[in-house]
């Protein structure tokens, strides 16, 4: 669509890497929806067509896109695999939140098609369009409120986002783990959109029992949206994996008390990588459609992100950004 380029207003472009670039742009308010800006990163080399995808991070409250971009390693990961990343920003203005938290409270108030989660939906579908990403490849993921939203988002268009990913919140409502009310929301629209998961036994602003209700619970929305049953077609109760401790000090770890970072427990254990819990939902394939990471220690942080740029980053790991792009690309659509 090479209309969409001239519909969006580019504040800014700065080079993030050689051959590489980064925009600024608004997208601009219209009948239903209002105006919200973002960032593009275009990485140096794009994937061909068929290959090519688009992921769409949101930040946290008390964030921008400039700091999600900073702190998480995604741009990096673009860059290797040849994929756009977008940034939305939440506005300060009326219609958004002083604290820069996303409205995830429209979803069940609003028909779909209206207001903020429509603005991010244009914003998806222009992007897409510019850079010819296949439909089946576009997927969304968050930090916090942006995982908040990113769940609602996944309620309500099923159909744009093939997988999802969400870090320290949970799924749709917050703590539901029936999951009728994310089919619900779903509709006419409604199908399986695979979903990873993250959240830290450490964290205390989303306790992690409502993060792991919420994996239950979009794992039973799943269970309904692919035949409208509640029948088992995706596993009742996962499997679990514990994965060990790593030991080994990260870089930079009083830096995890500055820019409105939490505490990382990881230094004083002398951990590389938190201990983890990895859980999985399978359907009646034996294809996994949810995974959760609970990492033992990780505070309300994103983890394996950079030691010194960003807000609620904690650089030990384990890469949970490498593992929810595979996940991504191993649910992508046809």
């Amino acid at each position: 669509m090479p209309l969409v380029a001239l519909l969006l207003a580019v504040a800014a472009s700065t080079p993030a890497a050689a051959g590489s670039r980064t925009e600024r742009r608004t997208m601009p308010a219209d009948e239903v929806s209002e105006a919200r800006d973002y960032l593009v990163h275009v990485p140096a080399t794009l994937a061909p067509e068929p290959a090519r995808a688009l992921v769409v991070l949101l930040h946290g409250c008390g964030q921008t896109a400039t700091d999600l971009m900073d702190g998480v390693p995604w741009n990096a990961l673009a860059e290797a695999h040849g994929f756009i990343v977008v940034y939305p920003e939440q506005s300060t203005t009326v219609d958004g939140s002083a604290a820069r938290c996303w409205n995830n409270g429209q979803a069940p108030v609003y028909a779909r098609g209206q207001h903020e989660l429509e603005t991010l939906a244009r914003i998806t579908r222009a992007v897409r369009d510019e850079f010819a990403v296949p439909y089946g490849r576009v997927f969304m993921a968050g930090i916090s409120s942006g995982g908040l939203m990113t769940a609602a988002m996944a309620a309500t268009y099923p159909d744009l986002y093939a997988a999802i990913g969400s870090v320290i919140a949970c799924g749709y409502p917050c703590g539901d783990a029936s999951g009728v009310a994310a089919h619900h929301r779903m509709g006419a629209y409604a199908r399986v959109v695979p979903a990873f998961f993250v959240a830290g036994t450490a964290d205390y602003l989303v306790n992690p029992a409502m993060s792991q209700a919420g994996a239950q619970g979009w794992a039973a929305a799943n269970d309904l949206a692919d035949d409208g049953a509640d029948n088992g077609s995706v596993s009742d109760a996962p499997t679990t994996e514990h994965r060990e401790a790593v030991a080994g000090e990260r870089e930079g770890p009083a830096l995890c008390l500055q820019n409105w970072n939490n505490p990382c427990p990881a230094d004083a254990t002398g951990w590389r990588d938190y201990p983890t819990t990895v859980a999985r939902w399978v359907d009646a394939d034996g294809v996994v459609v949810v995974e959760s990471w609970l990492l033992h220690g990780l505070s309300h942080n994103y983890p394996g992100a950079h030691p010194d740029r960003g807000t609620f980053t904690d650089p030990h790991g384990p890469d949970i950004t490498t593992a929810m792009w595979q996940f991504f690309v191993d649910h992508a659509r046809p």
